[in-house]
C-alpha cells in the first residue's frame, strides 16, 4: 500500500510540472498528498502496530489526498492533450482486489497509462471486467492482442469485494514513452473468436512463451 501511495504522489508531482498546473487550489491538493505521505512515515504506519481507530484515520487521510491528486492529474493531462480538452479521468484504486467500477460497468472506454520513469517500458495491464469478449485498439486504431483471465476464487471470496467481475482483461501496453502516457480503446464485443477480440483462458497465470 505504501508503494502504491508513493507512486501516486510521484505521478501527481510529475504531471503537475509536465502539465503546467499552476492553480493555487491544485497546488494545495499536491501539498496535501505530500503531507499525507509524511504522516505515513510514522513507525506505526510502517509496521502496522497502530490501533484500529488510527489505521482508519490513516485511510481517511490517504483517500482524501489521493482524490485531490486525481483532480491535479486530470487537469495536467487535459493541459497536455490541449485543444480545450475536457477528459473525465477516473482512477481504479482497488485493482489489488480486482475491482474497478468504471471498467466493469462500461462497454466502451479509454485506458490511459502513464510511465513515470525516464526510459521506455512495456507493461501488462489487467482490468476487471464483467463482459465475455472485448476488443482493444491502440492510438493508431491497430488491434492489440488481449485475453480474459479468470479472477482467482480466493479473490472472488473476499467478503467486502462488491464486484460483478469474474475475469480480468489482460493486454500488453508496449513502448510507453518516458514521462509520458498512452491511451488504449476498449470496447465490448458481441462475439468471441473474431479477429482482434479477446481469447478466453481457463488459466489464472500469464507467462512468457
Amino acid at each position: 500500500t505504501r508503494v502504491v501511495n508513493s507512486r501516486c504522489c510521484q505521478v501527481c508531482k510529475q504531471l503537475s510540472v509536465l502539465g503546467n498546473v499552476t492553480e493555487e487550489d491544485h497546488l494545495s491538493k499536491l501539498d496535501d498528498m505530500r503531507d499525507a505521505m509524511g504522516v505515513m512515515q510514522h513507525h506505526d504506519a510502517v509496521t502496522g502496530t497502530e490501533k484500529q481507530a488510527v489505521a482508519d484515520d490513516y485511510v481517511r487521510i490517504l483517500t482524501e489526498a489521493i482524490n485531490g491528486c486525481e483532480d491535479v492529474t486530470r487537469t495536467a493531462i487535459n493541459n497536455l492533450v490541449g485543444n480545450n480538452s475536457n477528459l473525465e479521468l477516473k482512477s481504479c484504486l482497488l485493482l489489488n482486489i480486482s475491482l474497478c467500477e468504471e471498467t466493469e460497468s462500461s462497454k466502451d472506454f479509454l485506458v490511459t497509462i502513464y510511465n513515470p520513469i525516464s526510459h521506455v517500458v512495456s507493461q501488462y495491464v489487467r482490468l476487471p471486467v464483467s463482459g465475455d469478449s472485448y476488443m482493444v485498439t491502440d492510438y493508431n486504431g491497430e488491434s492489440v492482442v488481449s485475453q480474459l483471465v479468470p479472477i482467482p476464487q480466493s479473490v472472488l471470496n473476499i467478503p467486502y469485494r462488491n464486484s460483478s467481475a469474474l475475469n480480468e482483461l489482460v493486454f500488453r501496453a508496449t513502448d510507453l514513452p518516458p514521462l509520458g502516457f498512452t491511451s488504449y480503446h476498449v470496447t465490448a464485443s458481441s462475439s468471441t473468436g473474431s479477429s482482434g477480440t479477446t481469447r478466453q483462458s481457463n488459466d489464472t497465470n500469464i507467462g512468457n512463451t
